[in-house]
């Protein structure tokens, strides 16, 4: 059940062992940085997405004429 957890707390002392401590959080802020990003971009997504679709309804309604 716990697993899990004993299995990246083991992890994270095998790093800081091996890389020291300053290398461990400098990796582990990376990748809470590329976590992050990848929020960014997937809700970015979405974005574009309704953007174009609200797009295409202007087009719809009032053609190509300059508003």
């Amino acid at each position: 059940m716990f697993y899990s957890t004993y299995f990246i707390v083991i992890i994270f002392f095998a790093l800081v062992a091996i890389g020291g401590y300053e290398s461990t959080m400098r990796l582990i802020q990376y990748v809470d940085l590329q976590f992050r990003f990848l929020i960014i971009q997937i809700r970015m997504f979405f974005i574009r997405k309704k953007l174009k679709k609200q797009l295409e309804e202007f087009h719809q309604k009032y053609g190509d004429k300059d508003v």
